[in-house]
């Protein structure tokens, strides 16, 4: 006859045993690492975010390293290295694409996002990235350099011949690096120019508009702004940057990258569009959306932790965590709501700057097309007029695709 003192010890034991299976000792499991690399720049917010929801996800780790030139690193890193989630603009998506570096993603609170920010980080039919936050350039104006914010481009170019015939030892008015295909971009698509057809996700590679027949009509005028000293083929982001923050150059092309730097410097300035150019032609810069993708070390045969990688891009994509994100980094969130209740005059003005802007593709053979452009904007010393320049930099990228 069993006694009731065996009873209970077996009773005992068969408890541990469930305990065990279901769940008791968890406390005592080791958390799982997620890591997320970022630029400098964006660090700290992110690491800021990751201290809450570690908190509130004791069974998870994130670890946020803030590394510059990420997208080139990760064809180096050893595996045990390497980030589950990197941090980048939507662009980065069709060379790490190719390359197999990243894996789609699902977006959580797709309806709290605009079109074309998903849009952004599709290709093919698949999303590549969570959108965060959005960004473009703009046209500032240094106020105590000139009386009111250009609404013409006559007014600017007179504005600019006022400001150098002042300052008589100034070598350019507008702020801006003319070798930079990206910053020039307004005065490019202001000119008629374009680099793809089709939308974004859906680009047409051979309908190129780099030397369309309405840019090249009007491209004359690049010449002149150069005669003129609008621009300088000199100036390098940080020589217009110096410039204009010293009160020696009435305008600059930047974006909200530059905003701490120029608000430490107490410039009274204004943030607007390009004036139009052509009549007819509204210039637009590229739109840039700036996101977070999950590599493919998240995945089976690296570090297996995709679904809790998911978990992380679904925090990522909420009104709270975007909003923490915006307001430390000075960016529009990419999250409707978030940008509801985003307060920054400055970001504000940036997104009404970027209306119509075209999102800057995201294939890969955009890659084909930043030196020769840049070179067709940049290199006068070559005594070639802007026609020339173009037509040579459209064969150079008509061939790369080729």
């Amino acid at each position: 006859m069993k006694s009731k003192k065996n009873g209970f010890i077996g009773a005992a034991l068969a408890s541990l045993v469930i305990a065990t299976m279901f769940g008791a000792p968890a406390a005592h499991a080791t958390p799982t690492t997620i890591t997320i690399w970022t630029d400098l720049n964006r660090a700290s917010a992110f690491q800021a975010w990751a201290r809450t929801y570690n908190r509130n996800h004791p069974l998870v780790v994130v670890n946020v390293v803030g590394k510059d030139g990420a997208k080139d690193k990760l064809a180096t890193v050893a595996d045990g290295d390497a980030p589950d989630l990197i941090v980048g603009a939507h662009d980065w998506i069709g060379p790490l694409k190719a390359q197999g570096m990243i894996l789609p993603v699902t977006l959580a609170n797709a309806s709290q996002f605009a079109e074309r920010d998903k849009a952004a980080f599709n290709l093919k039919g698949a999303t590549y990235g969570v959108p965060m936050t959005v960004e473009n350039v703009a046209l500032f104006t240094n106020m105590n350099l000139v009386r009111k914010v250009p609404k013409t481009f006559a007014e600017f170019e007179a504005d600019s011949k006022a400001f150098l015939k002042k300052h008589t030892k100034a070598k350019f008015a507008l702020a801006v690096a003319p070798g930079d295909a990206y910053h020039m971009y307004p005065f490019f698509s202001g000119l008629g120019g374009y680099i793809f057809g089709g939308t974004s996700g859906n680009w047409n590679v051979h309908d190129l508009g780099i030397a369309n027949r309405t840019f090249l009509k009007n491209a004359p005028l690049i010449d002149k702004w150069y005669a003129e000293k609008l621009i300088n083929a000199n100036v390098t982001g940080d020589t217009a940057l110096a410039a204009f923050t010293s009160n020696n150059a009435p305008f600059m092309i930047t974006g909200p990258w530059n905003l701490d730097k120029i608000r430490l410097k107490n410039i009274n300035y204004e943030i607007s569009s390009v004036p139009t150019i052509i009549k007819g032609i509204k210039p637009v810069p590229f739109y840039g959306v700036q996101g977070v993708m999950m590599t493919k070390w998240a995945g089976p045969g690296k570090h297996n932790i995709k679904l809790k990688v998911n978990g992380v891009l679904a925090d990522l994509t909420t009104k709270p965590t975007q909003l923490l994100i915006a307001n430390q980094t000075i960016r529009t969130p990419a999250n409707l709501q978030a940008r509801a209740k985003f307060k920054d005059v400055d970001s504000a003005a940036f997104l009404a700057a970027g209306q119509g802007a075209i999102t800057m593709p995201q294939i890969l053979e955009m890659g084909a097309v930043w030196t020769p452009v840049a070179n067709a904007w940049g290199q006068v010393k070559a005594k070639k007029h802007a026609v020339d320049r173009f037509k040579a930099a459209k064969s150079t990228v008509s061939k790369a695709i080729k």
